[in-house]
């Protein structure tokens, strides 16, 4: 996932996401990193979240839940964009 912040939210989205959206998302998988953006024109926030279970991820982003919290996030962010790839080996710590 990716998105920006929305200007002057920065300390709300900081407390929205680290108490309620990214709790949410661990019962569904596990973070796999979380980046912020600071120069350029990538994307400010980028979060991943892996699961061993595609097909209850993929159905959770279906649920009432899911379309309540993202409404939520919302009204701190921008240009919020979620993609699926599958089989991604995580080999663990950084990477370059």
């Amino acid at each position: 996932m990716s998105w920006d912040i929305k200007e002057d939210k920065d300390q709300e989205h900081l407390e929205f996401v680290t108490s309620e959206f990214v709790p949410l998302l661990m019962k569904h998988g596990a973070i796999s990193d979380a980046w912020l953006g600071i120069a350029g024109k990538a994307p400010e926030m980028i979060l991943g979240i892996v699961s061993d279970d595609d097909l209850e991820l993929r159905s959770f982003i279906e649920t009432e839940e899911w379309r309540t919290i993202r409404g939520r996030l919302d009204r701190h962010v921008e240009n919020f964009r979620a993609w699926f790839t599958s089989k991604i080996q995580n080999p663990g710590g950084f990477q370059m």
